[in-house]
């Protein structure tokens, strides 16, 4: 004789049905059929768009963060005493650069 339980959690053991002399437990059910559901066809297809942007950020991962030539040949000029800088130009540029970051902040 079967019983049936409306309403019942899950997770409760002495819920279910009677099958053949044997409580079969609600859990037991939504796992069963979970194996049952899972199917092994399941993929993913990235558009192309996506894929480039993949093989792109791959590229950028594997270049270096500083160019370290630029970096020596600079270096190298400091050291040497070749090295033109223009203090007033520095500070325009560190100026201009803080109006773009408040511009972009929306704080100007």
């Amino acid at each position: 004789m079967p019983i049936n339980i409306n309403n019942s959690p899950v997770g409760n053991k002495v819920t279910g049905i009677q099958e053949g002399g044997q409580l079969k437990h609600k859990r037991e059910q939504i796992t069963e059929l979970e194996r049952e559901n899972k199917s092994s066809d399941d993929s993913l297809t990235l558009t192309p768009i996506a894929q480039h942007l993949k093989a792109v950020e791959s590229q950028l991962a594997m270049q270096p963060v500083v160019d370290e030539n630029r970096v020596a040949a600079v270096r190298a000029k400091i050291e040497s005493g070749e090295f033109d800088f223009n203090p007033e130009r520095i500070a325009d540029k560190l100026l201009q650069l803080e109006k773009q970051i408040n511009e972009k902040l929306g704080e100007s």
